[in-house]
């Protein structure tokens, strides 16, 4: 059998696995990345960074008293340690009563702080009567326990009180009223005592107290009688990222919330 008419298994085994090699390549070079059959350049290795979406963060709000400068709380911690300072004699003639002197702390309010809820005196002279003005308009939490009041109290807030020895929890049998400045809780959540600036009783000038624990009886009462709500005149009272701060166990001291007041702004006129 001559040479030309060899089969093709038995001629040039070489030939036949450099055709098979070429093949492969030809194949390999030929297939496109993603980037090029999109019809793009190659692109360069993505970096682990690069993968990671950027997050911006908002800036937080701005505190809405005095311009930017304060929170509500520290508003009703400057006043209350200036009217305590006064000695101003229990009266209600000249707003020196629980009630009156709400007002005065509230008309402080107003003046320094945006988006504040104030009656005036025609529409709630009484502690009943500023309770059933703020449950109108949905800034008031009933505490008929002390679950209730741990979630309710927060520095800032105005504070409703029964008649003494009173089991009584309806707004129109509240008795007293106060601002709290300051709320000790413990590692659960649970207030321990608070301090509230309060007109007291005849005989005893407004003043700051701070004999409100939840071992008395009643439980964080104010002396025999039993909390009963909780009033949030500024909206910011009820903003966690406003209020993160005040979580903080801190002792009072008047004189250090005590800011001049050169436009008599603690001086009462309706």
């Amino acid at each position: 059998m001559s040479a030309l008419t060899a089969t093709p298994s038995s001629a040039r085994p070489h030939v036949l696995l450099r055709r098979a090699i070429f093949g492969l390549l030809t194949a390999f070079l030929m297939t496109p990345t993603d980037s090029q059959s999109r019809g793009g350049s190659p692109l360069p290795p993505a970096l682990p960074g690069d993968l990671e979406p950027e997050v911006c963060e908002l800036p937080a709000p701005l505190p809405p008293c005095d311009q930017g400068a304060a929170l509500p709380v520290d508003v009703v911690r400057s006043v209350s340690g200036a009217l305590a300072a006064r000695h101003i004699p229990y009266s209600s003639g000249n707003l020196a009563d629980c009630s009156g002197m709400a007002h005065r702390v509230l008309k402080s309010l107003v003046s320094r702080c945006e988006d504040v809820l104030k009656p005036t005196l025609h529409e709630a002279r009484s502690a009943a009567a500023m309770a059933a003005w703020y449950q109108g308009r949905g800034r008031l939490k009933r505490t008929p326990d002390l679950d209730a009041i741990d979630q309710a109290l927060v520095p800032g807030a105005i504070a409703f009180f029964s008649a003494p020895h009173s089991r009584s929890k309806q707004l129109n049998q509240v008795h007293h009223i106060g601002f709290i400045l300051e709320v000790e809780r413990d590692a659960d959540g649970k207030v321990l005592s608070y301090t509230m600036f309060h007109g007291r009783s005849p005989g005893i000038p407004a003043g700051i107290t701070t004999d409100h624990s939840r071992s008395r009886s009643p439980a964080l009462g104010n002396g025999r009688e039993s909390l009963v709500a909780v009033a949030y005149p500024s909206a910011a009272l009820l903003d966690p990222d406003l209020l993160r701060h005040n979580q903080a166990v801190a002792a009072l001291d008047p004189l250090d919330h005590v800011r001049p007041d050169p436009m008599g702004e603690l001086e009462w006129s309706e």
